[in-house]
């Protein structure tokens, strides 16, 4: 579906903006990737149009693929939840090292990305007359110097660097963008799989810092023993030292931070509002939570 959808967005600007094919892969790819360079933009009132309700479909698609990074987020924290709960037992979780290991590797391939850009645009691109649109009124591209002397665009490293992160980012500013064409033709990939490996690198960036806390909480709840014992305790309906199975579920989740102290006093107020409902006040009945509409 995603490359219909994008063999559809390179036709229809090769038709109704007269892009060639090459150009019309590099501005769908911007509109795929959400970064707008804004070095090309669509003039034509129907090419305006489709644009209109392409964009629109993209919206869609990405919301549609953004299923996959939300199960996965829920898989994380069901694994923070799964390591408290292992910390109860004196088990050890996931250890360290993988987790150092994932972030890691993210890290390597955003740099990759990073370098690939800058290398490549600082040498290929040092100054380029550009084609097409894009192209410089009588620039002369036979040699580097004229290129300069003649108005050329001009990248070195630092400008190479700064257009590849804000590319990267999805910043995408314009004021430095892909002008050759195998410079264009090269940031289709770039761009598709260097946003990939971005947003994967702050993901676990995220992931590391979430890590660090549930580490810091671990410590703060060994740390303040007397308070957690106090919080244990007070899960006992009976008054008792020891939890049944319900209410050491009360007490994993509010050591989690999943369960608060008021939500818990909102749920047991909710417990004896439905309980008292008949009269008899023997428990809470299924259809109780499944009031009659009147």
């Amino acid at each position: 579906m995603f490359f219909g959808m994008v063999a559809l967005g390179v036709a229809a600007m090769m038709y109704l903006e007269g892009l060639r094919f090459t150009t019309a892969l590099y501005v769908i790819t911007q509109i795929v990737t959400t970064i707008g360079y804004g070095d090309f933009t669509v003039t034509h009132d129907s090419a305006q149009f489709f644009c209109s309700f392409y964009v629109l479909s993209i919206l869609i698609l990405a919301a549609y693929a953004v299923n996959p990074w939300m199960e996965a987020l829920q898989k994380r924290n069901r694994e923070a939840i799964h390591q408290s709960l292992k910390s109860v037992e004196g088990v050890p979780g996931m250890q360290s090292s993988r987790r150092c290991n994932r972030l890691v590797a993210s890290t390597f391939f955003m740099l990759i990305f990073v370098l690939l850009g800058t290398v490549f645009y600082s040498t290929y691109e040092g100054c380029h007359c550009s084609y097409g649109r894009s192209a410089v009124p009588d620039c002369n591209s036979e040699s580097y110097n004229l290129c300069m002397k003649s108005g050329g665009y001009k990248k070195n490293w630092r400008t190479a660097f700064y257009m590849s992160v804000i590319t990267l980012t999805t910043v995408g500013f314009g004021d430095h963008s892909p002008r050759s064409q195998i410079g264009r033709i090269i940031a289709v990939p770039w761009m598709l799989f260097g946003v990939v490996a971005m947003a994967n690198w702050l993901n676990e960036v995220r992931n590391s810092f979430s890590d660090v806390r549930q580490a810091k909480k671990e410590r703060i709840i060994y740390g303040h023993k007397a308070e957690h014992k106090g919080m244990f305790e007070s899960m006992s309906i009976s008054g008792g030292s020891r939890l049944t199975k319900a209410e050491f579920r009360c007490y994993c989740l509010m050591r989690a931070g999943l369960l608060d102290k008021a939500l818990l006093r909102e749920i047991d107020q909710h417990f004896n509002n439905l309980d008292s409902k008949d009269g008899t006040a023997d428990g809470v009945h299924f259809d109780d939570c499944f009031p009659k509409v009147a």
